[in-house]
C-alpha cells in the first residue's frame, strides 16, 4: 500500500468517525428534548387567546347575587353583566328558550322625594327584561276634583325613559278617579299598539296581548262592577280564543271568589257573588296558569284548583323594608312556567313552579 492509499484510508476513517459522532450527538439531544419538554400552548394557541383577550378586553372579578363584575383590562373600567338574566334568556329546556317578564305593584308617586323610587325603577330596568307589567294604582287620585294631570305625565315620563315603551298597566280605580281627564291622560301603549279608551264602562282599559308563547289578559278598573255579565262575556271570549301554551291574567283588583273566604272588592249592591265565582270557574275551565293582582300591599301566593294566584307586592314598601317584595319575574317556555319574587336588593326570596 503506497502513501496515497494510506492517506485516503485515514481521511475516510476521519469522515466516518465524524459522521457517527454528529449522528449520536443529534440523537441524544433530540431524546433529551422530547423527554423534558414542558407542556404548554403552541404559538397558534397563544395567538388565539391573545385575540380573544383583545376582543373582549375584560376579565371577570367574580359574581355577586348572580351579577358578574367585569374589569376592562385596557382602561380599568368596571362593567356589570346580569349573569342570572343572561342564563335565563339563553337557557334551553328541551330545546326551547325561556322568556322572562316582570310584574311591579304599588304606587309609583312620592309627593316629597321621588329619587328612591326612580332609582329602584332604574335598577329593575337595567335587568333588560321586557315587557314590564304594572299592576296599578300607579297614581292615586282621590276624586273627580283631583285633576292634576301632571302627576300622570310625571309617572309616564319615568316609565318611558326607563322601560323604553316596553311596559303595560293593569289600571286601578285610583288611576282614573278624576274621570275622563285621567283616562285621556294615560293613553297607554304597548309595542306601538294603542289601547282603546272610548268605553267608560266595564271594559275600560281591558285588553290582551300575546308575547313569545304566552297570552296576557289585562282586566280594567271597572271590571268587577255592575256590568259583570258584559265583563264575563268578554273574558270568556279572550280565554276561548287563546292559542298559546301559557295563559296569564293580570288585574289591579284581587279576584272575588279566588279564596274560600273573601270580600267583594269594588262591588256595590248590583254586583253579586256570582261574578267572582264565575270568573274563577272560567280560569279553571280554560286552564289559566297564573293570575297576578296588585291591590294588596303584601306579597302573597296561593292556589285554587290548578290556577296560581299571586299578589305583586308593593315597590314603595320594599324600599323601606328589604323583606318586602319589590317585583316578580316569570320565566316560561312551552314546557313550563316559573315565578320568582325579589326584594329591593334584587335578591330572590321566593320561587314557585306554576306548571
Amino acid at each position: 500500500m503506497n502513501l496515497i492509499q494510506r492517506l485516503n484510508a485515514i481521511f475516510l476513517g476521519i469522515i466516518l468517525l465524524t459522521t457517527f459522532f454528529v449522528s449520536g450527538l443529534f440523537y441524544y439531544t433530540s431524546r433529551d428534548n422530547r423527554e423534558f419538554k414542558k407542556e404548554g400552548l403552541d404559538a397558534g394557541e397563544k395567538n388565539v387567546l391573545e385575540y380573544k383577550k383583545n376582543f373582549s378586553g375584560k376579565i371577570s372579578l367574580g359574581t355577586i347575587n348572580g351579577v358578574e363584575i367585569l374589569k376592562n383590562v385596557s382602561n380599568e373600567d368596571v362593567s356589570i353583566v346580569d349573569v342570572e338574566n343572561e342564563n335565563n334568556n339563553n337557557e334551553e329546556d328541551d330545546g326551547e328558550e325561556r322568556v322572562s317578564l316582570i310584574f311591579i305593584g304599588g304606587e309609583l308617586e312620592e309627593k316629597n322625594d321621588n329619587k328612591a323610587m326612580e332609582s329602584s325603577l332604574q335598577e329593575i330596568a337595567n335587568l333588560n327584561i321586557s315587557p314590564v307589567i304594572f299592576t296599578g294604582d300607579l297614581v292615586k287620585f282621590t276624586n273627580k276634583d283631583d285633576v292634576d294631570i301632571e302627576r300622570i305625565e310625571k309617572v309616564k315620563s319615568i316609565l318611558s325613559l326607563d322601560f323604553k315603551g316596553k311596559f303595560n298597566i293593569a289600571f286601578g280605580k285610583g288611576d282614573i278617579a278624576c274621570g275622563e281627564k285621567c283616562i285621556n291622560g294615560w293613553s297607554e301603549s304597548l309595542f306601538g299598539k294603542k289601547i282603546a279608551t272610548e268605553e267608560i264602562g266595564a271594559l275600560l282599559f281591558a285588553h290582551s296581548f300575546e308575547y313569545k308563547g304566552a297570552k296576557f289578559i289585562l282586566l280594567g278598573p271597572n271590571f268587577f262592577g255592575k256590568e259583570y255579565q258584559k265583563s264575563l262575556d268578554w273574558l270568556e271570549g279572550e280565554l276561548k280564543n287563546n292559542k298559546q301554551e301559557n295563559l296569564v291574567v293580570v288585574s289591579h283588583n284581587s279576584i272575588p271568589g279566588s279564596k274560600q273566604t273573601f270580600s267583594l272588592i269594588d262591588c256595590n249592591e248590583d254586583c253579586s257573588e256570582v261574578m267572582g265565582y264565575k270568573t274563577v270557574e272560567l280560569f279553571e275551565k280554560y286552564n289559566v296558569n297564573l293570575v297576578v293582582f296588585g291591590d294588596e300591599d303584601k306579597f302573597s301566593y296561593y292556589k285554587k284548583g290548578n290556577v296560581s294566584y299571586v299578589s305583586s307586592g308593593n315597590l314603595k314598601n320594599s324600599i323601606l323594608d328589604k323583606k318586602e317584595v319589590s317585583f316578580l319575574r316569570t320565566d316560561f317556555n312551552e314546557n313550563e312556567m316559573m315565578l320568582f319574587a325579589y326584594n329591593n336588593m334584587q335578591e330572590k326570596i321566593e320561587e314557585f313552579k306554576i306548571r
